[in-house]
């Protein structure tokens, strides 16, 4: 039996639910990476990896939904856009800036005075896992920028070209990979607003199963290679960048037969940012402050800490949204 082709695979609540599946995988990401969860099963490569593939679906959600929303209002829909879209996000970030230099002072955790000037800005951040909020601070404001001054087609063609700049910049910085890895995904997700019906038409009828083994292969052999130590650093980045580009279109293509609104994943996708900006917090508050040596114990309580802490904080963060609007 042929699955039926689904056009509204990137409504509101699939794309809530893509945001919680996610936001769980990346939590699972992050604690593998400090207390080596799920290494027993050897599950440790698959863990490691969901940071940047999660990442590259919440970019590629950025991009698409801004893109969708430029489209709709035209250039009215910048008007404001810095004090509504950037502003409330740098707010948060520099509450977070507060909340984490207060943990470190009660911690007895070294201030490096560059690090915490470098978190007002760009390049390294006392914020745990505060990378990504610098990260989408800056593409937001180039996204402005090419879109202010450029029609549409000619704003894709300088976006492209200034997220292959920020990557070439992050590199001669010395900045980690997970800086720009997976930043292709933002730009598939302005492309795929833009041309989302052409897509679609592409991926129809018979042409789907062509378009979903290739983009699977595609993705299979760039997560291997990208992960493989048979290249230079440089050039496995490459390749993963093109493998969390890869990845997005996979999940993108499986949603187009096959429906995800599953009510408790789209409740995790509804504070799928707060849990972000929270984990960290936990994952260091459990390991260095009010130690759990039990594994299971110390994730548990990190899982349902920062979701607990989400929750609460979620109208603060509207409200901060709602009063820069």
């Amino acid at each position: 039996m042929t699955l039926k082709h689904r056009t509204e695979y990137l409504s509101k609540s699939n794309s809530d639910c893509l945001k919680g599946l996610f936001a769980l995988a990346i939590i699972v990401c992050h604690l593998f990476a400090k207390k080596g969860f799920g290494i027993s099963l050897g599950l440790g490569p698959i863990f490691s990896s969901l940071g940047y593939l999660s990442v590259a679906i919440f970019l590629f959600a950025s991009g698409y939904g801004l893109t969708v929303s430029y489209i709709g209002k035209g250039k009215d829909y910048l008007q404001g856009f810095l004090r509504k879209r950037v502003l409330p996000i740098y707010i948060i970030n520099f509450i977070l800036i507060l909340v984490y230099t207060l943990y470190d002072l009660i911690s007895g955790n070294e201030i490096i005075f560059k690090t915490f000037f470098q978190s007002f800005l760009f390049g390294d951040t006392i914020v745990k896992y505060g990378w990504y909020i610098q990260m989408i601070l800056l593409f937001y404001i180039i996204y402005y920028l090419c879109f202010k001054f450029f029609a549409i087609n000619k704003g894709i063609v300088v976006l492209t070209l200034f997220i292959l700049l920020y990557c070439v910049l992050c590199v001669f910085g010395e900045l980690s990979s997970t800086w720009y890895e997976c930043s292709g995904a933002f730009l598939l997700g302005v492309i795929w607003a833009k041309d989302k019906q052409k897509i679609d038409r592409l991926c129809s009828g018979k042409k789907y199963f062509l378009c979903f083994i290739i983009t699977t292969a595609l993705f299979i052999i760039t997560y291997i290679l990208g992960n493989a130590r048979i290249f230079s650093s440089y050039i496995r980045i490459s390749i993963k960048f093109i493998s969390a580009i890869a990845f997005v279109a996979l999940i993108l293509l499986i949603l187009m037969k096959i429906k995800i609104d599953i009510k408790p994943i789209r409740f995790f996708g509804k504070y799928f940012f707060e849990m972000y900006i929270l984990q960290g917090l936990f994952i260091s508050l459990f390991d260095e402050m009010l130690v759990i040596e039990n594994t299971v114990l110390y994730c548990t309580m990190c899982f349902l800490c920062t979701l607990g802490v989400a929750i609460i904080i979620h109208p603060l963060v509207q409200l901060i949204n709602k009063k820069c609007k």
